[in-house]
């Protein structure tokens, strides 16, 4: 059984009010992200209720008999004890108190408390100024420390994005949280606040890379009872001094199978068949420019202060436009400010009686003047300089589906990144969603159940926002694997709790995916095209590439693409060539890197895993490479010259090339399945590990960016033998990127 108390910190300590508590009703709480959507990743204000017997007023603020220091913006922490240990389960503050007064019916006061999330959306940011170059955390953080009461404890990710301005918007209405949903939803992260164990509030930041489809179940502790004890080589059961076992800390994964109380299921709800996404580019000045100009010769008396107010513009265009206030310069006699007796600029100069004091914005200056001078003159020359901020024309990425509209009608979304420079996360995400969710399907909203049992409560205990379970359903036909987006619970009087989780399912390998092989004729343009892939494009990190290949024949003098990531001037190829040598291209800004292994390397009609790993950032790294786990003696045929070039914006491609002057001329001969990328060096034993487990062994997961084709398992017989065509889409596992089919490549089960 659960045990609880409640605590107030007053003064210097906390204070039990647990015997206060009005069991009856209960304690009430709930924290997390409110709905279940693509679109919704930051959490709202947490809540907890309860209420106190007030009988002797005790618990009335206002009241002669108030507990001394009983008041609104008390810290508050609910502790509960299963199986000899502590979890706090709800942090925050007293927010506000109904206390129930008159002759009859019992004296209660109904507390509501709020967690730290309730700070952000009342927090203004105009301290914050325009910051240039900035990672999201990094932005985040400054939006989170200066808000005047910190959280507990904060675990944040590096972020995926970095941002050429943040903060030059904001203005003194801003709210944190408007910040922290621009940066959100710029990063497609996620930000909420996690009820841990120790600290009761832990701020979480997700970068766009985070979850992923080869995520697993998150573990929970089984009880002492259940826990095995630690053995000797011989057997023997290991004691401590005072004759108790060494137990284990064993672990275990919730799956709820059809042991809910309660679950809620929807049918059509969030389909998406239209989806656009906005991204905003904008330059800032290299070098100092006139942003605000008097526009007309501004009178000033005798001792008169003038406040004025200048929206930063154009120079060239005149169209309003922001700047980073913390390099403007400071106003310069005679250079940005001139006062003289006749509005034009003749007669006495008084501009050294002219006290000018600017105070900058991100998109105006405000300017306090005063005429010291005995005489009343004109200002007709008032000036700001610093480095202007413009934005361009908004970037527009449209992902719609006609055939699910004229079926379901328009269902549309839209994404707004205000801090990105191009579409390039946006584009994935609208395929992604559009693809995902153009067909109705049953969702599984949230489910609920009592902490009856010990594994029931342990996962209410130990599980939180971010964790991962498996729910099985059978009555709805349910069976998934499920982010935990919200936590609701009730605390009742005999100490068992009532617990309701919103979930959003994700799809993996493990869970709702299967992996697919691509069979590819010679002399064709049959291709998988996923587009651009930031992941895969991002040449400052190193890289590994795997695939497992099935060679019908001796393939021609032009090269076999196994993978490809190509523009005109960038990029790299996995190739095999004529004499079934494998090779690797990389170019560089002169000349291309070219590497390759013996002849006769790849055999024919074999099953083959291949492997290319490469710091290719660091231009004199040659690569490693492994076939069926075996390093190859490589052989250098060109050298590269110059630096690796970005390869932003190019096409990732499967089994062939496609650029604006190759179009998807030099196609694989045979099969191709399991293409994996990582954002890291594989390793001798974990390239031999990928070989020894065969096409989708999962040993090896960390730092995959990609791995695909693959399609949802409820369509793996629809597209066993299916000759694909551009409307056949095809996914990879990590981020749900989709691949567009050219010319006919057909679908084939994996062996």
């Amino acid at each position: 059984m659960i045990t609880w108390t409640l605590q107030v910190y007053i003064g210097s300590s906390w204070t039990d009010i647990s015997n206060d508590v009005i069991k009856e009703f209960g304690v009430i709480g709930s924290w997390g992200i409110r709905d279940n959507t693509f679109f919704d990743r930051i959490a709202d204000t947490g809540e907890m209720t309860f209420s106190l017997k007030n009988d002797d007023f005790q618990y009335s603020p206002d009241h002669a008999s108030a507990l001394t220091g009983w008041k609104k913006g008390l810290p508050v922490k609910l502790t509960l004890t299963f199986d000899g240990v502590s979890y706090i389960r709800f942090y925050g503050h007293i927010d506000s108190m109904k206390v129930d007064v008159g002759i009859y019916g019992r004296r209660r006061t109904v507390v509501t408390c709020v967690d730290w999330m309730d700070y952000t959306s009342k927090y203004p940011i105009n301290l914050a100024t325009l910051q240039t170059d900035k990672r999201t955390e990094v932005a985040l953080n400054t939006i989170v420390e200066a808000i005047y009461t910190q959280p507990l404890n904060k675990v944040f990710a590096d972020g995926d994005s970095t941002f050429p301005t943040v903060f030059d918007a904001v203005t003194p209405k801003t709210k944190a949280l408007s910040e922290i949903s621009k940066l959100i939803n710029s990063e497609i992260g996620y930000f909420y606040l996690k009820k841990d164990q120790t600290y009761g509030e832990t701020l979480v930041f997700e970068n766009n890379s985070f979850r992923k489809g080869y995520d697993a179940l998150t573990n929970i502790p089984l009880v002492v009872a259940d826990c095995g004890s630690l053995l000797t080589e011989a057997g023997d059961t290991l004691v401590q001094e005072d004759g108790y076992d060494i137990l284990l800390d064993e672990t275990q994964t919730l799956e709820l199978d059809n042991n809910m109380n309660k679950a809620y299921v929807e049918y059509g709800k969030n389909v998406v068949n239209f989806f656009e996404a906005k991204a905003y580019p904008k330059k800032v000045d290299t070098s100092v420019s006139v942003l605000y100009s008097l526009s007309y010769p501004l009178q000033i008396a005798s001792g008169e202060t003038k406040v004025v107010k200048g929206n930063y513009k154009d120079p060239s265009g005149g169209n309003a436009i922001n700047a980073q206030s913390t390099t403007m310069l400071t106003p310069v006699i005679n250079t940005d400010y001139k006062v003289w007796t006749a509005s034009d600029g003749t007669g006495t100069d008084l501009t050294t009686d002219l006290a000018v004091t600017a105070v900058y914005g991100t998109e105006a200056v405000q300017y306090t003047l005063t005429n010291a001078n005995a005489k009343a003159g004109y200002i007709t020359l008032l000036q700001a300089r610093g480095y202007g901020i413009y934005s361009y024309e908004e970037l527009v990425y449209t992902e719609d589906n006609t055939a699910s509209q004229n079926l379901y009608g328009y269902e549309p979304e839209m994404l707004n990144q205000i801090y990105q420079q191009d579409l390039g996360y946006g584009k994935s995400a609208a395929q992604s969603v559009v693809e995902l969710e153009k067909e109705p399907r049953t969702l599984l909203k949230t489910v609920t159940f009592w902490t009856t049992t010990n594994e029931l409560t342990q996962a209410f205990l130990n599980l939180d926002v971010g964790d991962i379970i498996s729910v099985k359903e059978d009555q709805s036909g349910v069976d998934g694997y499920y982010y935990i987006q919200a936590v609701n619970f009730e605390v009742h009087p005999k100490g068992v709790v009532m617990c309701t989780w919103l979930l959003r399912q994700f799809f993996s390998l493990a869970s709702g995916l299967s992996l697919i092989g691509c069979e590819f004729t010679g002399a064709s343009t049959d291709s998988i095209d996923f587009g651009s892939i930031p992941a895969i494009s991002n040449t400052r990190k190193a890289r590994s590439f795997s695939a497992w290949i099935y060679l019908d024949a001796d393939p021609p003098g032009n090269s076999n693409f196994i993978i490809s990531n190509f523009t005109d001037s960038a990029g790299f190829s996995m190739s095999v060539h004529a004499t079934r040598l494998l090779q690797y291209y990389q170019k560089g800004e002169t000349f291309t890197g070219i590497w390759n292994t013996a002849g006769s390397s790849i055999p024919t009609t074999t099953w083959t895993n291949v492997i290319v790993t490469i710091n290719s950032h660091i231009v004199t790294n040659a690569p490693i490479v492994y076939i069926d786990g075996v390093s190859q003696a490589l052989t250098q045929t060109s050298v590269q010259v110059g630096a690796t070039v970005s390869e932003e914006g190019a096409n990732f491609a499967i089994g062939n090339v496609k650029t604006v002057t190759l179009d998807y001329n030099h196609p694989f001969d045979g099969k191709i399945t399991d293409v994996r990328v990582y954002d890291r060096i594989l390793n001798a034993t974990e390239a031999a590990q990928i070989h020894t487990e065969g096409i989708g062994g999962t040993g090896v997961m960390g730092g995959m960016v990609f791995q695909g084709p693959c399609v949802r398992t409820k369509e793996l017989t629809d597209y066993t033998d299916l000759t694909l065509t551009s409307a056949t889409k095809l996914l990879d596992v990590v981020r749900g990127y989709v691949g567009t089919p050219n010319g006919a490549p057909i679908s084939r089960l994996n062996p």
